[in-house]
């Protein structure tokens, strides 16, 4: 027989508490003075917290989720603002309404994230969830967005990107892994642009793609960034160098311009060695960068 049972009770002066268990092992914790506690295992039901009232961050780990397991812990938490989870399933829907962190990896089911009071959110996966936000100011200053492992790709994936990111009120950085998907109807995304385009610090693109120019669209009608990292493809390279300079030559072009064009000010292109790009044409540049032995670069872009 081994342990099937670990009780941590009446503990007065514990910080931390990291707990990692394989198998059906039921933990109890009662700990008043408790700040920190990281929870591995494959079920929620298995962690009974009964005294946490100075709890200010909770780690999950590879843990299914079961109703009511974040209200009950969030309600004997008053001190809860960081929670970062991990590898987790069964959750839909998360109270942050006492968060100030927010860290979300590969967790599959979230619905709805409520961003109104988070200082930061990290937030990792394939889907693309809800962002709310019930009060206009706002607290959030730091976001990371990494989507990744999509393996369809349309224009409602693209709308609710946009959607996304228009909540975003902070300095952001998305990074985006793309793999295989058919071409975009970027028309009828172009026929429901209301709002502003929202805006990005850092796009980081890595697209293994030989040739996709409605994925160029697709990308500049969601969100326009100051800076993109680009790592792909030579064919993908010159789709998106074609692209940046058509949309910076129609600052300077005549009044005719197409209706739902996005217009670059300024743009400038440099290798990964920080090195400047000319960019008279994106066949020079691709032999520019053939000679340098590298298809990563980058674009400070100025909307």
């Amino acid at each position: 027989m081994g342990l099937r049972k670990i009780e941590l009770l009446h503990l007065q002066k514990i910080k931390l508490i990291s707990i990692m268990t394989i198998g059906n092992h039921l933990v109890k914790i009662q700990a008043p003075t408790l700040e920190h506690l990281s929870f591995s295992n494959y079920s929620s039901e298995n962690l009974d917290v009964v005294e946490c009232q100075n709890l200010k961050s909770l780690e999950l780990s590879e843990v299914e989720i079961f109703d009511r397991f974040f209200d009950n812990l969030i309600s004997k938490s008053q001190s809860l603002k960081v929670l970062n989870i991990q590898y987790c399933s069964g959750i839909r829907d998360i109270d942050t309404s006492k968060l100030e962190v927010l860290k979300i990896v590969n967790c599959s089911g979230i619905r709805v994230i409520d961003s109104s009071n988070l200082v930061s959110l990290e937030y990792i996966g394939a889907q693309i969830p809800q962002l709310n936000k019930t009060s206009e100011s706002s607290q959030l200053k730091h976001s990371k967005i990494v989507l990744h492992d999509n393996n369809y790709i349309d224009a409602a994936w693209f709308c609710k990107l946009r959607n996304f990111l228009s909540n975003l009120t902070s300095s952001s950085q998305v990074l985006i892994g793309i793999y295989q998907f058919d071409d975009i109807n970027i028309k009828g995304m172009q026929l429901h642009q209301k709002d502003v385009t929202p805006k990005v610090d850092i796009l980081n693109i890595k697209f293994l793609r030989e040739e996709c120019p409605t994925f160029v669209d697709a990308l500049v009608w969601s969100f326009h960034p100051k800076r993109l990292n680009l790592f792909t493809t030579p064919e993908m390279t010159k789709c998106f160098i074609d692209w940046l300079i058509d949309m910076k030559s129609l600052i300077h072009s005549s009044s005719q311009r197409p209706k739902n064009k996005s217009r670059l000010k300024e743009l400038k292109a440099f290798d990964r060695e920080d090195q400047p790009l000319q960019l008279k044409s994106a066949k020079q540049t691709i032999r520019t960068l053939s000679k340098r032995k590298t298809w990563e670069l980058y674009f400070l872009l100025d909307w």
